[in-house]
């Protein structure tokens, strides 16, 4: 464990100019929802991190929504600590982020460097149906598995294996929106030699 004086150290000398990093303390967070939205994606700087064997090493993961509606992710500021990530290639770069419809062209793209141990971040899931001036809504809670053969995988609840479970999208009045998950298949069915490890938003 890294000394703690050490950590607030960098967090001070960080927000000088930059958005800051997180303590190192062990934290949690209950799932986000509307009322906690973001306006923009505002990265976190961590200290880097050198790469070893496995840990640390960058795995760059496309988001894909192939979906009408216009999809906006949450994961708390305090659900994950700056020890095990390296630089701006953690969690906060999913906080705040809008995906809209893509259907596999331009996908969002965002990387992570961890370490090798496997954490789960609450995550929100929000989306704009219809114009732009309408309302977000939440149809989803759950976790991001995080784990140097996925990156992030998408889950219903922190204790799921990475890479083998999908986060349905099914609002408050119970409206099934479609689903979030690690896939290698477009919504048709067709296989994405591009994309094949994509986590994607699939429709009903």
């Amino acid at each position: 464990m890294r000394n703690q004086s050490g950590a607030l150290l960098a967090c001070s000398l960080l927000v000088l100019g930059l958005v800051g990093c997180s303590s190192d303390a062990q934290r949690t967070a209950s799932g986000p929802d509307e009322s906690g939205a973001v306006d923009a994606v505002q990265v976190v700087t961590c200290p880097d991190q050198q790469e070893s064997g496995a840990g640390f090493a960058p795995r760059k993961i496309p988001l894909i929504n192939e979906t009408s509606m216009t999809i906006k992710l949450q994961v708390d500021s305090t659900s994950w600590s700056c020890a095990n990530y390296s630089g701006t290639m953690n969690p906060s770069q999913l906080n705040g982020l809008v995906i809209p419809p893509n259907l596999g062209k331009d996908p969002a793209m965002v990387t992570v460097s961890t370490d090798t141990s496997h954490a789960a971040l609450p995550l929100g899931v929000l989306a704009n149906i219809g114009s732009s001036d309408m309302p977000w809504i939440s149809i989803g809670h759950g976790y991001i598995i995080v784990s140097q053969i996925y990156g992030y995988t998408p889950c219903p609840d922190a204790m799921s294996h990475s890479g083998a479970c999908e986060l349905p999208l099914v609002d408050k009045a119970g409206v099934n929106h479609g689903k979030f998950f690690l896939s290698s298949f477009d919504h048709t069915g067709q296989e994405d030699d591009k994309y094949w490890s994509a986590l994607r938003f699939f429709p009903v």
